[in-house]
């Protein structure tokens, strides 16, 4: 059992230890049972921990994504910048998260870009989009250390403002930003990296970041088009082009064959996060165009890509996020894990824009597939975000050197709290200053008492209540024990013991006064002598 449970096994692994564990529990079974019964019971057993185990895995695998998320883990800025997988040709349906992984605002209310890129590819490669070049320029930093100019010299007067809220792992990683970007600020960053395909890298920065970014649309950001823009498969070219050919997909300019390409996804295609096994061995792609006809957005953008270079349009595949979701709470739009894209990148009229053939209506579907506790996660989100907002303005403003300040208020509340905690001392509870405070009932007189008749072998049990044990008291004979006297007393010690109505000094000089006289009419000899 030991060495097998380390391994990942296969169910007859956990079928045959569990018969193995019936054969040696039955030979120790209790035989007051019928062996059917036993059969039985232990067969439920073997179903429950069959169920449970997968359960358990399960539970392990939420608890798992749920701990990374309250931990910062955010799914942003963990993309390769230089290659990307798609899911296309995988099994089964797309996992969808609601966890929100951007705020996105407007300046002044604006209605933010539609499209938050990540970067662009320009080579297929199987299932992977790759970057065929991978040079990178450092952008350096105005004065305030806070200002990154991404594009020197183009012109900003027709650009428009958007603040961008995000975590940023390990150290850096890729900032979602428009397409067109010119400048960064606001961001606290060792170093910016750009890239003509369209990345923007940071380094040396962890945590929630927040950056207000300029962008204009018609900026020309990204790198011309090149050959490979236009370049497609040999695998694939015989069955595009009879695609191209089959429905007119290459017009007389490039805006009337944009335009039939986006007729001929809207007409004949539709969207779905299911992909079901086909049981052949074609390419996924010609699958998708010829078969299925269905797909989500990798699909499409894919597809498009291709198609648009066979019609001599330099196309590139691009992914990021699609911001649509309105917060009437927060007061900004929502980008959920489930808004992740993936569209195409056409170049026309001198510039490249941005040209999405996924049917419009994802964003509704997948909103459908929403949990009905969604609201709740977002409120507890919304809090958790503002308390972070809040510490991470107090440090800031604090600086490096207000820490060191913040370490003396912590040793002194530390001492306050330790001088405010009770001590016991021999029944007693001693206040920081030194005071007594009594305990009522600690104090009682009553014991005097129990250790008297625990001398003659008429103690009181632990189980017993003071009342209890004087009603056991009640048969021996009234005249050794005084039992109508032990009554009274009893309750007199209750009144001290429990009643917070009265006087604490007074009740136990009264309770004192009685037990003295009554342990002076106790004779200890003639009690003794009892039967």
């Amino acid at each position: 059992l030991s060495s097998g449970i380390g391994n990942d096994r296969n169910t007859i692994f956990f079928f045959g230890l569990f018969g193995l564990l019936g054969w040696a529990l039955w030979m120790v079974r209790n035989r007051g049972f019928t062996p059917w019964l036993w059969l039985l019971l232990f067969g439920a057993a073997g179903v429950l921990g069959y169920a449970g185990q997968i359960g358990l895995h399960q539970l392990h695998t939420i608890v798992e994504e749920k701990v990374l998320e309250m931990m910062g883990y955010s799914g942003a800025g963990d993309e390769d910048p230089f290659q990307t997988e798609t899911a296309i040709g995988s099994v089964g349906r797309l996992k969808l998260s609601e966890k929100i992984v951007l705020r996105v605002s407007g300046e002044n209310g604006r209605v933010p870009p539609a499209y938050l890129r990540n970067g662009s590819y320009d080579i297929y490669s199987g299932r992977s989009w790759l970057n065929a070049s991978r040079s990178v320029q450092k952008i350096t930093p105005e004065q305030s250390g806070k200002e990154w100019i991404i594009h020197p010299g183009a012109k900003e007067q027709n650009g428009s403002w958007l603040t961008i809220d995000t975590r940023i792992d390990s150290q850096g990683g890729i900032l979602p930003v428009p397409p067109g970007t010119i400048r960064l600020r606001g961001l606290s960053a060792e170093q910016v990296e750009a890239s003509r395909s369209g990345f923007i890298r940071l380094s040396g920065v962890a945590g929630r970041i927040r950056a207000d970014i300029l962008a204009d649309p018609l900026q020309p950001s990204d790198i011309a088009p090149g050959e490979i823009d236009l370049s497609v498969s040999k695998s694939q070219r015989a069955m595009l082009a009879e695609l191209i050919g089959e429905y007119g997909l290459e017009r007389e300019n490039q805006a009337a064959s944009l335009e039939a390409i986006g007729d001929y996804f809207r007409d004949h295609f539709s969207y779905t996060l299911v992909q079901k096994e086909s049981g052949d061995h074609a390419d996924p792609m010609s699958r998708f165009l010829h078969k299925t006809r269905a797909g989500h957005c990798e699909y499409f953008a894919t597809a498009t890509v291709l198609l648009c270079r066979m019609a001599g349009i330099p196309a590139r595949y691009s992914t990021g996020w699609v911001v649509s979701e309105y917060s009437r709470l927060e007061q900004c739009y929502l980008v959920r894990a489930r808004h992740a894209h993936a569209w195409a990148m056409v170049y026309v009229g001198g510039r490249w824009q941005v040209l999405d053939t996924t049917p419009g209506e994802w964003l509704d579907l997948e909103e459908e597939s929403s949990s009905v506790l969604t609201p709740l996660g977002d409120l507890f989100s919304w809090g958790w975000y503002h308390l972070c907002l809040w510490w991470s303005r107090l440090l800031s403003g604090l600086g490096s050197g207000g820490l060191w300040f913040l370490v003396p208020v912590a040793a002194w509340l530390i001492y306050r709290l330790s001088r405010l905690k009770k001590k016991r001392v021999k029944g007693e509870v001693v206040e920081s200053d030194g005071a007594v405070l009594e305990k009522r009932g600690l104090d009682s007189d009553f014991v005097l008492v129990e250790q008297f008749f625990s001398g003659v072998g008429l103690g009181r049990l632990e189980s017993e209540t003071p009342l209890q044990w004087c009603g056991r008291l009640e048969g021996i004979t009234e005249q050794e024990l005084h039992y109508h006297r032990l009554r009274k007393l009893v309750m007199c010690h209750y009144n001290h013991r429990f009643n917070p109505g009265c006087d604490a000094k007074q009740s136990r000089h009264k309770l004192k006064a009685e037990v003295d006289r009554y342990l002076a009419l106790l004779d200890r000899e003639r009690i003794e002598k009892m039967p």
